[in-house]
């Protein structure tokens, strides 16, 4: 990885890694990458000129031209940089697009769902509240999103074989990924306001079926694709996917803006305004992601980040989405008429206990002798803000349901605390990694001690999250036998993640093992707590199996930890 000094003219370009010998015949997948963004651009074009309804409802605008444009954007820019033998800066472009393309598609589905509730004003523009049929235009989207998947595939081909430059730039990790979450944010926002009675946009809490899920999908692939190129170990990648990154949320948020703009209609909302923000500030990070790292001194090759980075990074993003819980919890969920009674969001209680817990174990992240103890505590604690969240949001889903009632600003908080609740975790697993590839393993580790009372609390758990802790009269409570809804995820990923922590315990040392079972004695014993945060919500509640289940599961965790506590830990090189 270190470069050497030649008198060779050709030496800069020979100690590029992200420069090709020869463009084509060394790397033939990025160009049918290029050429399949460049059909797909074609295919976004044609779009509203097929009619992407039947009978076909004119645009707000002429507005093939504009979508033609902001989907060539990316295989102009990727060409660009395959002419100049920037092979992984090409490639790195257009991968991003391809994350992004399911989501996309998603809501491109609406269309042919009920198309009057697309709220797509620079595809179409109902003048009635006639049902509409697909026309050839939705055939046109939906294959421009496949071509951009398929054209990803190929450029993350091309990527492989352009080999490893360099070193993944963690340091810029938090931010990066912190900045795509606010462009998550600005995205399940309404994107414009509108006078149309035909024609009304919502949040992604109040819209319809197929658009909810599309701009779910995005909002997370767009800090998903911000953390895969700012890890990348190629620098020139890594800068391509954020450029990438930044031209394909181009493509989302200029419609709308250029519906509001051609429209006395339409009005811009703050959603575009932060996700513009956002991108400026991603492509501005592309910037130091691209710059390759110097050769240490003496011609030594760098090393890898260690843990104790990932752990800071851990600390941060769970520091910001316990503040986030905390808020969430405290703000108004949903904005209610003055003439409707006022609504009392019971379960968001439960992220103070959740968003506190995950604040303190980030606070740990930055003190030497804890971070390492009590980082597997937090690769599960994440799972609790997550638990409680989509309890919380399930009562927001039904309240805006309501004529009049809003979304509230703890709702985006809610999002954001999940966002990088999911961040944190991510970041404490990829740090325990690196620790146990700095661990001698040549004797497997087995807690033989921790089986029985292991797969006794596996059991209490699994049963607390299925049957319910609190029962009442006409109430469904969230579980995974009820009817599927946004809780009903919050409890599954509470349950696999105990689960998980639970059964990975019997194979680490004495106090990584301690933490864990401690990690997911909070989750489970959140369960718990349900019932005396939340039973105000129904009038007769009662204590129901579930809560017995997950108090006995609490006990047993907190035993098998001060077990494995007891233990003598093995010294280790």
């Amino acid at each position: 990885m270190t470069a050497r000094p030649s008198t060779s003219a050709s030496a800069p370009a020979d100690r590029s890694p992200s420069r090709a010998p020869g463009p084509d015949a060394a790397f033939p997948p990025l160009t049918a990458a290029i050429v399949l963004s460049a059909l797909g651009a074609v295919a976004a074009a044609a779009a509203p000129v097929l009619g992407v309804t039947a009978p076909a409802e004119p645009a707000a605008f002429t507005s093939w031209p504009l979508l033609g444009l902001l989907a060539a954007l990316s295989a102009v820019a990727a060409l660009v940089a395959r002419s100049r033998g920037r092979v992984a800066l090409a490639a790195g472009i257009l991968i991003p697009p391809a994350l992004l393309a399911p989501g996309r598609a998603a809501i491109d589905l609406q269309l042919l769902d009920e198309a009057s509730l697309a709220a797509r004003p620079e595809l179409l523009l109902p003048h009635s509240l006639n049902v509409l049929a697909a026309g050839p235009g939705l055939i046109a989207l939906l294959a421009g999103h496949a071509i951009s998947v398929v054209a990803g595939v190929f450029a993350a081909r091309s990527l492989a074989r352009a080999g490893d430059g360099g070193e993944p730039k963690y340091g810029l990790f938090a931010f990066t990924l912190c900045v795509g979450v606010l462009v998550s944010v600005g995205l399940t926002a309404a994107p414009f306001r509108s006078t149309d009675p035909y024609l009304r946009p919502t949040a992604v809490l109040d819209a319809p079926p197929w658009v909810m899920v599309g701009v779910l999908l995005i909002a997370v692939a767009v800090p998903v694709s911000a953390a895969l190129a700012i890890s990348s170990a190629e620098p020139e990648a890594a800068r391509g996917g954020l450029v990438g990154l930044v031209l394909a949320v181009l493509g989302l948020v200029v419609p709308p803006i250029a519906s509001a703009t051609v429209s006395d209609q339409f009005f811009i909302t703050w959603g575009p305004l932060v996700v513009l923000g956002g991108a400026a500030v991603l492509a501005v990070l592309a910037v130091p992601a691209g710059r390759g790292r110097e050769a240490a001194v003496g011609g030594d090759d760098v090393e890898l980040p260690g843990q104790e980075r990932l752990q800071m990074v851990a600390g941060v993003l769970a520091v910001l989405s316990g503040l986030a819980s905390i808020a969430g919890a405290l703000l108004a969920t949903v904005d209610v008429p003055p003439d409707l009674p006022s609504l009392v969001n019971y379960p968001a209680r439960m992220l103070l206990p959740a968003g506190l817990a995950l604040l303190v174990l980030g606070l740990t992240m930055a003190v030497r002798g804890l971070a390492s103890t009590l980082r597997p505590a937090l690769a599960v604690a994440w799972a609790g803000v997550v638990f409680a969240a989509a309890i919380a949001l399930d009562v927001v889903v039904g309240a805006v349901g309501v004529a009049g009632v809003e979304v509230g600003s703890g709702t985006w908080a809610l999002i954001a605390a999940v966002a990088l609740a999911l961040g944190a975790g991510a970041a404490a697993g990829l740090a325990g990694g690196v620790e146990r590839d700095e661990v001698d393993l040549s004797e497997p580790i087995r807690n033989d001690a921790l089986f029985g009372p292991v797969g006794l609390a596996v059991a209490l758990c699994a049963a607390a999250y299925v049957v319910p802790v609190l029962s009442a009269p006409d109430f469904i409570a969230p579980g995974l036998l009820s009817p599927l809804r946004i809780s009903s995820w919050g409890v599954l990923v509470a349950m696999l993640t105990v689960v998980a922590a639970s059964a990975l315990s019997l194979f680490c040392r004495p106090r990584r093992a301690a933490a864990l079972l401690l990690g997911a004695a909070f989750v489970v014993g959140l369960r718990a707590a349900e019932l005396p945060l939340t039973m105000q919500r129904v009038e007769g509640a009662a204590v129901a199996s579930g809560m017995w289940f997950a108090v006995g599961g609490f006990v047993v965790l907190l035993i098998a930890a001060g077990i494995a506590l007891s233990r003598k830990e093995k010294a280790t090189g």
